[in-house]
């Protein structure tokens, strides 16, 4: 059992303690800035409270710069008229608490919806109506989404178009628990009829309501609304997430009201940035079935701050148009403008290209000089203001200028991408966590801020180093077990409540955090999303004609693999074939007929992966030549093969004449993610009259 020395255990410095104290005297905690004891309605409940000065909103865009906009207490009226109506729906009568092991559970909903304000009116609704939330990406493949439904035994399913049910209809009658459907988009006679369609399709046993149906259901009262609240316990689990392990199984984290409410109060207490009231405008394209997103809307509904949702494909017009104060992001659309700032000199032509090539190469140095933690001489601060002033400027103009910070997670950020945003004043707070802790563990904030780091644990959170290095964390936002699989529970949590966390880190002399590598068998994209290679790799491993195969893809954009031929089988297949199979490995593996061969491979495999897990290139690499480097696959860790391999994964990503990128057909899907679907101006509102 892990059991580390005082000494070894990392918390929040001590100087942040009493920032933003306990709201009241029975929270449940000795720590100052340590929030337990909410339930995740009850800060929906509080942000509420600055309705009385300024209201603020919540916000879907729809198309053509419109929005659908909701003040808190319009979204706390629609979430008290769903709850409503799921417990007087004459379907769900018999949704009763439910055995499991030594507790019992509530019955449960699933979100497979798009990421916006109706999302967040499902989630608060199905909670208050002691339903467990079940997130599902609507970009899973299906047979992902069957199996959580499968797994949860869901009662309910909510989802964003009815269109959506189509090809789920087959599966349907496996979904033994399901009673009710409910369809978010917009009553109209299009959908009116879609829906009557629908009905004849399923069985007797399951209904399908549009979502202003189901409110129409709700009778409304004050001492009702107040019963959907103290019926709720801080300790009741509140949503199951799903993660992926390292062998490609999806688990579901349990986690209560008190685990995520805590988590997102103690990230936002600590935060200098995050001010309360609607006069900060906060704004996020991330998908709210990843608990770092959720976690953050909720402490934005806190805060009572305004909340914008917006897409991959359209935020960085919304960064120009809103201006927000505060950016939830992901590595990768930072890592974008860093790609756009080192590009801009090859832009500039004209008479007057030379001096602002000159202007920019002042600012470059200037900036790849900056140190978060270290003030610097007299003399560099003003040519750095200098160079903010002017040539820097247009870095901060592209977030809107208002920006008080940016909130970035889910993957790690490269240190040179903080440094130039930093250098260009804009304020980063790069975090790590996970979703079996709620979301955050640390953070860069105020002196605890350098590059390459992930900065110092949040108040409530303790880390540790394992003997091998793996971080181990302990603290009060750390899931209750993985949903039916005690095995895995038992192999993640410690009896004494330390969690592993399957990644690899260092502390500095200081205490900042940062993270080396991976134990368990995943890597993350740079765009927030886990990969599990193993199982790619043996699905590829099927195919007589790949002897080995290596998933790359550890903080880049894209996943992709270096493909190791098994020649005699390839040439065995080739025989009848024209081409001349006496050339060497490179003519050969040049040719178009086998390229085809190996792309429709790894088009095979990529048909059952999510959209961010598919292989958008590989590369053959002879086996031969790299048998040595082979033998270390098998032996070392997945860092040691990948440096093994750097010339052959630098070569793939930087599109080298001997990499093979799979057809559009296949990565088109990834290239902008659809519009979110909101409701009409007048049936969106939805709240009690």
């Amino acid at each position: 059992m892990f059991s580390p020395d005082a000494d070894g255990i990392h918390r929040a410095p001590l100087k942040e303690n009493g920032v933003n104290a306990c709201r009241d005297t029975d929270c449940g905690t000795k720590e100052a800035a340590v929030h337990l004891g909410r339930t995740l309605p009850s800060l929906l409940d509080e942000g509420c409270e600055f309705d009385d000065t300024l209201p603020a909103t919540i916000n879907d865009h729809i198309t053509h710069g419109q929005w659908q906009s909701w003040t808190l207490a319009e979204l706390r009226q629609t979430a008290e008229d769903i709850a409503l109506g799921l417990q007087q729906h004459q379907n769900l009568q018999d949704s009763q608490k439910e055995a499991f092991g030594e507790e019992t559970l509530y019955p449960r909903a699933a979100l497979w919806m798009d990421s916006n304000a109706t999302f967040v009116m499902a989630d608060v609704g199905c909670l208050l109506a002691q339903f467990i939330t079940v997130p599902v990406s609507p970009e899973q493949p299906l047979k992902t989404t069957e199996y959580i439904l499968k797994e949860t035994a869901a009662k309910v399913l909510f989802v964003s178009k009815a269109k959506q049910i189509e090809p789920l209809l087959p599966k349907i009658p496996s979904l033994s628990k399901l009673r009710l459907i409910v369809v978010v988009e917009p009553s109209s006679p299009d959908s009116k009829e879609g829906l009557e369609e629908l009905r004849w399709s399923l069985p007797e046993t399951i209904e399908i309501d549009s979502l202003v149906e189901l409110v129409q259901q709700a009778k409304w009262t004050p001492a009702r609304a107040q019963s959907l609240r103290a019926a709720l316990s801080p300790t009741d689990v509140a949503t199951i997430v799903y993660t992926l392990t390292g062998s490609g199984q999806f688990l579901g984290a349990m986690i209560t009201h008190e685990n995520l409410a805590g988590s997102a109060l103690a990230a936002f207490s600590t935060l200098p940035c995050l001010r309360k009231g609607a006069n900060e405008v906060a704004l996020s394209f991330l998908p709210l079935h990843h608990i770092f997103a959720r976690g953050f809307v909720y402490g934005a509904l806190s805060y009572g701050q305004n909340l914008y949702f917006s897409t991959p494909r359209l935020v960085m017009r919304h960064l120009r148009e809103l201006k927000p104060t505060v950016f939830y992001t992901v590595p990768r659309l930072l890592e974008k403008v860093y790609e756009g700032w080192l590009s801009a000199p090859k832009k500039l032509k004209g008479a007057f290209s030379k001096p602002k090539k000159t202007a920019w190469a002042w600012a470059w140095k200037l900036a790849q000089a900056y140190q978060l933690d270290n003030p610097q001489s007299p003399q560099y601060r003003l040519q750095l203001a200098l160079a903010r002033r002017s040539v820097l400027r247009p870095l901060r103009n592209l977030f809107g200028g208002r920006l008080a910070c940016f909130i970035t997670g889910g993957a790690a950020l490269p240190a040179e991408v903080m440094t130039l945003l930093s250098a260009a004043g804009l304020n980063i707070c790069q975090g790590y966590g996970l979703t079996e802790a709620s979301s955050t563990l640390s953070f860069t904030r105020r002196q605890w801020s350098r590059a390459g780091t992930v900065g110092v644990p949040m108040p409530g959170v303790e880390l540790a180093l394992a003997p091998d290095g793996e971080v181990m964390v302990r603290s009060p936002y750390v899931m209750q077990g993985y949903y039916r699989h005690p095995k895995e529970t038992r192999a993640a949590l410690e009896p004494n409540g330390w969690l592993h966390t399957g990644d690899l880190g260092k502390f500095s002399t200081d205490g900042l955090l940062t993270l080396t590598g991976y134990k368990k068998h995943l890597f993350k994209l740079s765009i927030g999303e886990y990969v599990a290679p193993v199982s790619v790799e043996r699905s590829l491993k099927r195919s007589p004609l790949i002897k080995d195969a290596l998933v790359i893809g550890p903080g880049r954009k894209f996943c992709g693999v270096l493909i190791f031929p098994d020649v005699e089988a390839l040439t065995a297949q080739l025989t009848l074939s024209p081409l001349d199979l006496s050339q060497s490995f490179e003519p050969l593996m040049s040719q178009p007929q086998v390229v085809t061969a190996y792309q429709a491979l790894v088009d095979h495999v990529n048909k059952d992966l999510p959209f961010w897990s598919t292989v958008k290139r590989f590369q053959l690499v002879s086996a031969g030549i790299a048998d040595e480097r082979l033998a270390l696959f098998r032996q070392a860790s997945r860092a040691e093969v990948y440096l093994a391999f750097a010339e052959e994964i630098e070569q793939l990503y930087q599109s080298s004449s001997t990499t093979q990128t799979i057809p559009q057909a296949t990565t088109a899907k990834t290239q902008s993610m659809p519009e979110a679907p909101i409701l009409s101006s007048t049936e969106g509102r939805l709240h009690h009259v």
